[in-house]
């Protein structure tokens, strides 16, 4: 098993500028999410092939992709673009601004992204609400503690990585030691939130069971008990 290098970097603007007002003022009566579908006029996802145009920031052309988070139903929609980084463009970009001041930090990131949210629509050098009011960037593959990576994921050509995951799920409870994350979750839930919720739960169920604790019940909306 190893750690898996991805990065992200969310950059927040005073307003989407990238999203066009719709045509007309959508229904009262729509449902949230019905409501944020016909506010949705752009794509929430995009992607830059091997850009050429930022040869100083960026000569190797790494590609760039984004996520707009503005497409998000209320309350969870935010101006916010998400760019995801991964293999050597991750490595690069977490160095960059590896201990740098909040101004550095900032700086820099702006300078590296900016030939790419600048191509978005609506965006104006002049306009303040394409400005961007802050950056957030990940730094996984920096901490030792999470592994120097974001997330568990098995390379190509491993054997018998399933009993690894096997052996860390089960863990050394004789000497009350468990695992969870979502490197001990269910296969198809490895490296998910879910799946680290998953494992967790499941971690808990069995140390009742082993120290004879009744498990507690839970209640459904219509009152029965699971």
């Amino acid at each position: 098993m190893h750690s898996l290098i991805i990065e992200k970097v969310y950059i927040t603007f005073p307003e989407a500028f990238w999203v066009d007002p719709p045509a007309e003022t959508p229904d009262a009566s729509l449902s949230p999410v019905e409501r944020a579908t016909a506010l949705d006029t752009f794509p929430s996802y995009t992607n830059w092939l091997a850009p050429n145009y930022a040869p100083d920031t960026n000569p190797k052309r790494w590609a760039q992709e984004i996520w707009n988070l503005a497409s998000f139903t209320p309350p969870n929609v935010h101006p916010t673009i998400l760019f995801y980084l991964y293999g050597d463009l991750s490595a690069y970009i977490t160095t960059l601004v590896h201990k740098k001041t909040d101004q550095e930090h900032y700086k820099l990131l702006d300078e590296f992204f900016r030939p790419y949210y600048s191509l978005l629509p609506h965006f104006s050098a002049e306009d303040p609400v394409c400005k961007p009011k802050a950056f957030l960037s990940t730094e996984w593959q920096k901490d030792e503690l999470s592994g120097y990576g974001s997330y568990c994921n098995i390379q190509i050509g491993a054997k018998d990585a399933d009993g690894d995951i096997n052996a860390m799920r089960h863990g050394v409870p004789e000497r009350r030691l468990w695992f969870a994350g979502e490197h001990t979750s269910p296969f198809e839930e490895l490296g998910t939130v879910a799946g680290a919720y998953l494992s967790g739960e499941g971690i808990a169920l069995r140390i009742l069971d082993t120290y004879g604790i009744p498990k507690p019940e839970f209640k459904t909306e219509k009152g029965h008990a699971v």
